[in-house]
C-alpha cells in the first residue's frame, strides 16, 4: 500500500456513489412515471430499459451500466475540449499509468534500465532510430495499456445484419460497445491478468496489430 492508494479509493467511492445516485434517481422516477409530456427520456433511461435484457436477450449487471455511464462522461469531457486537448489526453494518461506501474514494480524498472543502458553503450542519448531495438520498452507500454487503457470502451460499432454472438441475438443496425478493459483482464486470455508482467508479450501469440511502440 502507498499513500496514493487511499486517495484513489476515496475518489473511486465518491464516483461510484455519484453514479449510483444518478441511476437510483432515474429508477425511482421511472417507477412513478414522473415524466411530463414535453420531457424526453435520456440516455440513462434507455440503458435501464435494456439492462434487464428483455429487448436484447442479453442482460448486463449494474457495474456494466455504471461503466457505460462513466465512459460517456469521458467522451463528453473530451468533446468539450479542443482538438489538441483531445489528442493529448490519451497520451499523457497512458504515460502516467506506465510510470506508475514501473514505480510500483522495481524489478520491471531495473530490467528496463539495464536494457536501455545496454542499448546505449555509452551514447549520451537514445534516438528514434534505436526504438525498433527496444523490445522491452514495447512490452512495458503494451502491458500498461493492457491494464489501463485511457478509454476502457471503444467507439460504438454497428452490425450491418443480424448476428448471434455467444448465445446473444444482435439485431441488424444495433450499436455494440467493445469493453477493452474486460478483454485486457480476461483470465481466459491472460495468465495472472491482474499481475503487471511485461515479459508476457515475449514469444506470445497475443499481440497488438498495427504500428507498435
Amino acid at each position: 500500500m502507498t499513500i496514493i492508494d487511499p486517495k484513489v479509493e476515496k475518489v473511486a467511492k465518491e464516483l461510484d456513489t455519484f453514479l449510483e445516485s444518478v441511476i437510483e434517481e432515474h429508477m425511482i422516477r421511472n417507477k412513478k412515471e414522473e415524466y411530463h409530456e414535453s420531457e424526453a427520456k435520456d440516455f440513462v433511461d434507455d440503458l435501464l430499459e435494456i439492462q434487464n435484457g428483455k429487448e436484447t436477450g442479453c442482460p448486463f449487471q449494474r457495474d456494466s451500466l455504471k461503466a457505460i455511464l462513466l465512459e460517456s462522461i469521458s467522451y463528453f469531457y473530451i468533446a468539450s475540449n479542443d482538438v489538441f486537448a483531445a489528442g493529448t489526453n490519451s497520451t499523457y494518461t497512458a504515460l502516467e499509468w506506465t510510470m506508475a506501474k514501473l514505480l510500483r514494480h522495481p524489478r520491471a524498472i531495473e530490467t528496463f534500465q539495464n536494457k536501455v543502458r545496454g542499448l546505449a553503450q555509452g551514447k549520451s542519448e537514445i534516438t528514434e532510430d534505436d526504438l525498433g531495438n527496444m523490445q522491452y520498452l514495447q512490452a512495458v507500454i503494451k502491458e500498461s495499456l493492457r491494464l489501463h487503457l485511457p478509454f476502457p470502451l471503444l467507439l460504438p460499432r454497428e452490425y450491418p445484419k443480424d448476428v448471434k454472438l455467444l448465445g446473444c441475438h444482435i439485431p441488424a443496425k444495433t450499436q455494440v460497445i467493445i469493453n477493452t478493459w474486460a478483454i485486457g483482464r480476461d483470465s481466459l486470455s491472460w495468465d495472472d491478468p491482474e499481475e503487471y508482467r511485461p515479459e508476457r508479450f515475449f514469444n506470445s501469440n497475443i499481440d497488438v496489430k498495427g504500428l507498435n511502440y
